[in-house]
């Protein structure tokens, strides 16, 4: 009988590609850990960070997974129909801390 390995350190899922707003209203992070790359775009280190769009009426929340780059940033007013998340097909693994990493006896 074998048994699978499901899972580890690297997993990861897709989600939907990119994000637009149904409503105007101004833009809050939650739970984000985030860096900004060199394109100005905010990437997320975490999978418990949710974007809510809020105005006088209505929120708007949005689950934000790892690895996604967002748009836009914390406290500005955004219009309807606007791109504010996009996902691209490839995966990176990203660190918080500055530093070197080193292998070891790699077969």
């Amino acid at each position: 009988m074998r048994t699978f390995h499901t899972g580890g350190v690297a997993s990861f899922t897709f989600t939907k590609s990119m994000i637009v707003t149904n409503n105007f209203g101004y833009v809050y992070f939650k739970n984000c850990k985030c860096l900004l790359n060199y394109k100005n775009e905010l990437i997320i280190l975490n999978n418990f960070s949710f974007l809510i769009i809020k105005n006088f009426n209505q929120q708007e929340n949005y689950k934000l997974s790892y690895g996604e780059k967002i748009l836009i940033r914390n406290g500005i007013f955004i219009k309807k129909k606007i791109k504010i998340k996009n996902l691209e097909n490839n995966f990176c693994i990203y660190s918080e801390n500055v530093g070197y990493f080193f292998f070891n006896e790699i077969l």
